[in-house]
């Protein structure tokens, strides 16, 4: 069953320390307002005494791009109960890799009560160690089931092996579901889950990291990072499941570019990509060197017919 869903004009506040891109998404099936609080690529880099030289040297070079990722990831936890939000979703590399330090810090902030009920999505850096040898190890494994019970509040590992399985979450008149998009697993889980989604009588928000890649972004990746290809973008094998005839997915939800865009897939599904990459404030006062502002989203869920 498809569903027919719109995109409003995005308005630019300030809220604290954040910049805030407030849109409206129209969607059909939809009595009652409903919103959203979008993060992402916060790249938390923090090791301790249980880290190894090598990996203490990389932590250092990944603050000088991201120094503030702790700070902001706690102002992004605190947030709903100081606004209006009924749900909050991570879009990945929330942290920049997973030592020890960063999973323990990451499973103490997400269970703060300030929260609320929230989807934890992995990005290509919240699973990946600095050293290129040891992904795919069991050490790697281990962490991505690690990330995945701490993440999602589970207390123990489920039966099967998790490689980035596929979430779906009912909040009453709308499913906010996904998953990660960037492994070869992870793909296969996500199009599944969104197949065996088929079918259903409540309107679907689609989450995954890596956005999908059509006309609308593209101009915007290059002019951001002045490089063809940096991006290695989601291309056919989900978009065609979201946009299958019988698909409920109404809208799309993304991170990774570090900006925040919208634009159209396929001709009908609205995608929001957002970040919470951080940019320090210039003052020139010593006062307020040290400060910083981000970016986050949040998406207004309206019914289709107040459009």
């Amino acid at each position: 069953m498809q569903f027919t869903s719109k995109l409003g004009k995005t308005e630019v506040t300030r809220k604290g320390n954040f910049e805030v891109y407030e849109t409206t998404l129209y969607l059909a099936g939809v009595t009652k307002p409903l919103t959203i609080l979008l993060g992402a690529d916060t790249h938390m880099c923090l090791t301790d005494y249980r880290d190894d030289l090598a990996r203490k040297n990389f932590t250092w070079q990944r603050r000088m791009w991201f120094p503030f990722g702790q700070d902001i990831l706690e102002d992004i936890v605190t947030f709903p109960s100081q606004n209006k939000v009924d749900f909050t979703v991570f879009l990945g590399d929330v942290i920049d890799f997973p030592s020890q330090k960063n999973m323990e810090t990451l499973t103490e902030l997400l269970s703060r009560q300030t929260l609320g009920d929230y989807l934890y999505i992995e990005g290509n850096h919240d699973y990946n160690f600095p050293e290129e040898d040891i992904n795919g190890t069991p050490e790697a494994l281990r962490a991505i089931d690690a990330l995945a019970v701490r993440a999602n509040g589970y207390t123990e590992l489920t039966p099967k092996e998790y490689q980035g399985g596929f979430h779906a979450v009912d909040l009453g008149e709308v499913i906010i579901a996904g998953g990660n998009n960037i492994t070869k697993e992870g793909r296969e889980a996500m199009i599944k889950g969104v197949k065996d989604l088929y079918g259903s009588e409540k309107p679907v928000i689609l989450c995954f990291h890596r956005p999908i890649e059509n006309e609308g972004i593209i101009p915007s990746v290059l002019q951001a990072w002045k490089k063809n290809g940096l991006i290695p973008f989601e291309k056919d094998e989900v978009a065609s499941a979201a946009t299958a005839e019988n698909s409920p997915v109404a809208a799309l939800f993304s991170g990774d570019v570090h900006f925040f865009h919208t634009n159209v897939v396929n001709g009908c599904l609205p995608q929001i990509v957002v970040s919470s990459q951080e940019k320090k404030i210039k003052t020139g006062t010593p006062a307020e060197s040290d400060k910083y502002w981000s970016g986050i989203g949040l998406v207004h869920i309206l019914p289709l017919e107040n459009a």
